[in-house]
């Protein structure tokens, strides 16, 4: 991960189990299913194993963009919920399980998050106006996910420092945690051992 600066450090906007995190801010939360969860649980709904995230990310490499799926909490909000669009993914493996195209599905299930995520990230900017992004957790290790935020935020405004962890680093939430541990307590703030 690329050292930054306490400067440059204004604001940031992390994706954590459901939640946006604006240094700034209230905490954002996700209201049931986080996108973690929603990607694992769409696996399992289409018969494979846990982890879902990387099952996903591999069907829809060969997939195309074509079921219409609900966007998940679509209003002025923060918060996420990903609970529909999984359940969603469950009545269709139900109604068409024969006729459904699992590459397909996982195509849309994967551009309906990105679009979901680059939506509510772009919402929280717009509040903030951050000049640097840092993102983690599993979910980030997905390719399509990585580029697809990094495009539309450098849409956003090109001069947005994006940071991104390596794929070792993204399998879990814990570097991350321990990025934002390491600012606050470099910063000065005293953390809780919780």
């Amino acid at each position: 991960m690329v050292e930054v600066e306490k400067k440059e450090l204004e604001m940031k906007l992390l994706q954590k189990e459901g939640m946006l995190v604006p240094e700034k801010e209230n905490t954002r939360e996700t209201r049931d299913d986080a996108i973690g969860e929603c990607l694992d649980k769409s696996a399992i709904l289409l018969g494979y194993n846990y982890p879902g995230g990387p099952v996903i990310e591999k069907l829809a490499l060969t997939g195309q963009n074509l079921y219409q799926l609900p966007f998940p909490k679509n209003d002025s909000s923060l918060d996420f919920s990903f609970s529909g669009l999984k359940s969603k993914i469950g009545q269709l493996v139900n109604q068409k399980r024969k006729k459904i195209n699992f590459n397909n599905l996982a195509c849309s299930l994967q551009f309906t998050l990105a679009e979901a995520l680059t939506k509510k990230l772009k919402k929280a900017w717009l509040i903030n106006q951050a000049k640097t992004i840092i993102m983690g957790g599993g979910v980030i290790a997905n390719q399509f996910l990585r580029a697809y935020l990094t495009e539309n935020i450098q849409k956003w405004n090109p001069a947005i420092a994006v940071f991104i962890p390596p794929l070792k680093y993204c399998t879990d939430n814990a570097a991350m945690i321990g990025i934002l541990a390491y600012y606050k307590i470099k910063c000065g703030k005293k953390l809780a051992l919780e």
